[in-house]
C-alpha cells in the first residue's frame, strides 16, 4: 500500500497514473446517494475488477473518498452558515428601513389625533422598547430572555428547514446533531423545531396583555389621554 504525500488526499497523487486517477475520481464522485462500488467503475472504464481493486487497496480509495465526503459536508455547511447570515443581514435592513418610515410617521402625529387605544398601546409599546434598548427585563415577564430564546429557536429552524430542502437524505439525528452544535439546542427544543412549536409564554402574555388593553379601554369610553 502506497503512501498519501499529496494534500487534500482526495486530490491526485504522484503515484497515480493518469487512468489510476481517473478511476480513482470515478469513484470518488460517485453522487452520495448511490452506493459507492468497484464494478461501476470497471464497467465504466472497461477494466478488469481486479485490477479496479488493487487500485482501490493500494492507493487508500476508501479513506480518500470518506476524507472527500467530510470535506463537501463541512461545504455545505458552512454555505447554510453564510446563508443565514446574509439573512439575518438583509432583515435587520429591512428592520432599520420600517424603524425609519415609522419614525417619521410617528414624529408627524398630533396629540389630539390619538385614540385612547393608540396612547394605551404607545405607552406599553415605549416602555418596551426603552427597556429593551437598556438592556432590561419588560414588566418582570422575562422579556429579554424570551426574546432571545424565540430568535434562536427561529434562526435554527429555518436553518433546520435549509438542511432538509438541500440534504433530503439527513437523518432527524444527524440534524440535531449540527443544529445542536451551530446553535446549544437540546433534544426538548429540537423538539418543538420538528412541531413547529416556537410559541413562548411571553408571546402569549402580550397577547394576554392585549387583550386586557382592549377590554380596559372599551369599559372606559370616558377615557382622556394626558400627553
Amino acid at each position: 500500500m502506497k503512501k498519501l504525500l499529496t494534500k487534500p488526499i482526495y486530490q491526485r497523487q504522484p503515484f497515480e497514473s493518469v487512468v489510476a486517477w481517473a478511476a480513482f475520481e470515478m469513484y470518488r464522485n460517485i453522487p452520495i446517494d448511490k452506493k459507492r462500488t468497484y464494478t461501476f467503475v470497471a464497467d465504466k472504464l472497461q477494466k478488469s475488477l481486479t485490477l479496479i481493486r488493487r487500485w482501490a487497496k493500494d492507493n487508500h480509495w476508501q479513506e480518500r473518498s470518506m476524507t472527500f465526503d467530510n470535506y463537501l459536508d463541512n461545504e455545505r455547511i458552512l454555505g447554510m452558515r453564510r446563508r443565514l447570515i446574509e439573512m439575518d443581514e438583509r432583515q435587520a435592513k429591512i428592520g432599520v428601513a420600517m424603524q425609519i418610515k415609522a419614525s417619521v410617521r410617528l414624529n408627524s402625529l398630533k396629540a389630539e389625533e390619538l385614540t385612547p387605544r393608540d396612547t394605551a398601546s404607545f405607552i406599553a409599546e415605549g416602555v418596551k422598547i426603552e427597556r429593551l434598548a437598556r438592556g432590561r427585563e419588560t414588566e418582570n415577564y422575562g422579556y429579554v430572555e424570551s426574546n432571545q430564546a424565540d430568535n434562536k429557536l427561529r434562526e435554527a429552524k429555518a436553518f433546520y428547514e435549509e438542511m432538509t430542502l438541500e440534504s433530503p437524505d439527513m437523518s432527524e439525528s444527524e440534524k440535531e446533531s449540527i443544529l445542536s452544535e451551530v446553535f446549544d439546542i437540546d433534544s426538548t427544543e429540537f423538539q418543538k423545531i420538528l412541531s413547529g412549536d416556537s410559541l413562548t409564554k411571553q408571546e402569549s402574555l402580550i397577547t394576554d396583555d392585549d387583550e386586557s388593553i382592549d377590554e380596559s379601554i372599551e369599559d372606559d369610553d370616558g377615557f382622556e389621554p394626558t400627553i
